[in-house]
């Protein structure tokens, strides 16, 4: 059986490692096609964006191997002799001659097909959010976050309050606990802390 799962985030990669383990001892081919090169654990990219998991720019993303991010081929799919990665991004389906198209033009052929593309940003049409807001999506995201964060220490010791994220719109708590530890910090070392 071929098994083509399109998209390789927590959905496709779930379904690839359940399906590897389902299959085991049986002809079974199993290829996720995917453009990007690593998982982004979406969960820790906060530490990322308040420096509590150190990343940097230089660094490729396997260097995240137990934080932020893993690299598909050495880190998750080394473990699953049954999966393949495939790096390319599916232009078109063909759900009559049961193929898909690749970027590259390979065309891949299937008898079970598994879309799990993901989700893309929405500001739900907020007013200025596409402009000045920053999702927390991505390292890249992850990075501009820091460096607005890092701005404003910069610029002055008390401007971070008026950053804090909601803590209801993350999905670990804890940001509001980091950057609220770093307030502190950075108070105790303000010249005229006014709080002494």
């Amino acid at each position: 059986m071929r098994i083509v799962i399109v998209g390789a985030g927590f959905g496709g990669l779930t379904v690839a490692v359940e399906l590897a383990r389902c299959l085991r001892g049986k002809e079974h081919e199993i290829t996720i096609i995917d453009p990007q090169t690593s998982f982004t654990y979406t969960p820790l990219l906060y530490e990322v964006a308040t420096g509590e998991l150190p990343f940097s720019r230089s660094q490729s993303a396997s260097a995240l191997v137990r934080g932020a991010s893993v690299d598909f081929a050495e880190d998750i799919l080394a473990s699953y002799s049954a999966i393949v990665w495939k790096h390319s991004r599916v232009c078109q389906v063909d759900s009559e001659k049961r193929s898909v198209l690749c970027e590259d033009g390979t065309v891949m052929e299937y008898d079970r097909l598994v879309l799990s593309v993901g989700c893309a940003i929405a500001t739900y049409g907020i007013s200025g959010a596409s402009s000045y807001a920053i999702p927390l999506k991505t390292i890249e995201h992850a990075l501009q976050i820091r460096d607005v964060l890092h701005r404003l220490f910069a610029e002055t010791c008390y401007g971070l309050l008026q950053y804090l994220v909601h803590p209801g719109l993350i999905p670990h708590k804890s940001l509001t606990i980091v950057n609220f530890r770093w307030y502190l910090f950075l108070l105790d070392k303000c010249p005229g802390n006014h709080f002494q």
